[in-house]
C-alpha cells in the first residue's frame, strides 16, 4: 500500500530535507508539496500523513494545525517547529509526532516507522446487512467475494458479512489503491498477498485458495512485486 504524504511549509529548505529523507525511506511513496497552509487546507486529496509547520506564515501554521485534527479526523499528524513550547500544541491536538527545527532524519524515520504500525488497518467501516449493521477494521479483511447481488467479506475470524453492492462498488468504498481483483468475482489486500500461483492467490491468515483469472495475473503480478519492494525495505 503507497502511502500519500503531504508536506506543508514556507520554508523550501525544510520541504526538501523532509521530501528527501521520507522519499530514501518510501521511494514509491506520493509525496505533494504545499508552501502555503491555505493551499494544503483547499486540497481535497486524501493523506495518510501530514507534515506541517506551525511557525509558518507569522504562525498561521498553528491555525492550520487545529483544523486539519478537526476535518482530517483520519489523517496522522506530524507538527514541528522551532520552538520547544510547539510540543503543547502538538499533544493538545493528538499529533502523532513532534519534529524541532532543524530536522534530524533519524527522528523523522522514528517516527514515520510508528505511524505505519499503526496506519495498517486503522480504517473502520460500517455495512449494511441483512440482519442490521456491522463495524469492520481493514485489517481484518481478507478477501471480498461477489455472489450475485451481494459482495461477501471474508473475516480474519473465519465469520462472513454479506453486504447488497457490486463488487466495484465495494472497491470503490473500501479504497480502490489497497485491493487487486484477482478474478470477475474475487478481490484481495494487496498488503495481504502471499502467494501468486498459476490460478490462485493466498492471502495473509487464510488457507482459502482464491481464485485467479488469466485476464487478471499480470496485474496482480505487479502489484503483488510492487508491495512487497515496499515492504522488503524494511527488512
Amino acid at each position: 500500500m503507497k502511502m500519500k504524504i503531504a508536506l506543508c511549509d514556507d520554508n523550501p529548505n525544510n520541504l526538501t530535507t523532509l521530501a528527501n529523507v521520507l522519499t530514501s525511506f518510501r521511494p514509491n511513496a506520493k509525496i505533494t508539496l504545499f508552501a502555503s497552509s491555505s493551499e494544503l487546507e483547499a486540497s481535497t486529496d486524501d493523506y495518510d500523513v501530514i507534515y506541517l509547520n506551525v511557525d509558518m506564515e507569522s504562525h498561521r501554521g498553528l491555525d492550520a494545525a487545529v483544523y486539519l485534527r478537526v476535518n482530517r479526523t483520519d489523517t496522522s499528524l506530524v507538527i514541528y517547529s522551532r520552538y520547544e513550547d510547539a510540543r503543547d500544541t502538538a499533544r493538545k491536538i493528538y499529533a502523532k509526532q513532534f519534529l524541532t527545527v532543524p530536522l534530524d532524519k533519524d527522528d523523522i524515520l522514528d517516527g514515520l516507522r510508528q505511524i505505519e504500525g499503526v496506519a495498517i488497518g486503522q480504517k473502520q467501516f460500517v455495512f449494511s446487512t441483512h440482519t442490521g449493521k456491522r463495524l469492520v477494521k481493514s485489517v481484518e479483511i481478507l478477501y471480498l467475494e461477489s455472489q450475485r447481488n451481494d459482495v461477501v467479506i471474508h473475516l480474519s475470524d473465519c465469520s462472513t458479512v454479506d453486504v447488497r453492492s457490486t463488487l466495484n462498488d465495494m472497491l470503490y468504498r473500501l479504497g480502490y489503491e489497497d485491493y487487486v481483483k484477482t478474478h470477475r468475482s474475487y478481490a484481495v489486500p494487496v498488503a495481504k498477498i502471499v502467494e501468486v500461483s498459476q490460478d490462485f492467490v493466498r492471502v495473509s491468515g487464510s488457507d482459502d485458495l482464491i481464485p485467479l483469472s488469466r485476464t487478471k495475473k499480470k496485474e496482480v503480478d505487479n502489484k503483488f512485486v510492487d508491495e512487497v519492494k515496499e515492504r522488503a525495505i524494511l527488512l
